[in-house]
């Protein structure tokens, strides 16, 4: 059996190979998207969206380079209520449902990738619901209600 020497300009191949396999999922956090500058804030407040932590768990990759000025280079794997519904009960056909429940519109309220209001509100319970219902407006104007 005659075997040949690997060039010598890939020596280091192997010792390569091995520290990856060593570092696994740790080389690649250190390049995602939440350690990357554009969205190293998105994982930081104190309710975090599981599937967040896997950008490819609802978004993919639709260019081949990533950012591009103007021009978006990923997409959802699907639309909202369908991509929401994959993981969590479709709520929309209950006989009693909020304006945005039945339209499928999951983040009139909530946030797809993590807030510090539980459970992933965009903004506090009274503050988000003034937001539609004028009847709140007026009552949240009123010095004695907070």
């Amino acid at each position: 059996m005659d075997l040949k020497r690997a060039p010598s300009s890939l020596w280091y191949t192997p010792i390569l190979v091995g520290v990856l396999l060593l570092a696994g999922p740790d080389a690649v956090a250190q390049n995602s998207c939440v350690t990357a500058q554009c969205h190293a804030t998105l994982l930081t407040p104190e309710n975090v969206h599981p599937p967040a932590e896997s950008c490819d768990s609802c978004h993919e990759s639709i260019e081949a380079q990533h950012p591009q000025k103007g021009n978006k280079t990923f997409k959802l794997v699907s639309e909202p209520p369908g991509l929401c519904t994959t993981c969590h009960d479709d709520i929309t056909n209950f006989p009693h449902m909020h304006g945005p429940v039945s339209a499928g519109d999951c983040t009139a309220c909530h946030t797809p990738h993590a807030s510090d209001i539980k459970p992933l509100l965009l903004k506090k319970d009274d503050q988000l619901c003034a937001e539609c219902h004028v009847e709140i407006q007026e009552l949240l104007k009123k010095p004695d209600v907070h």
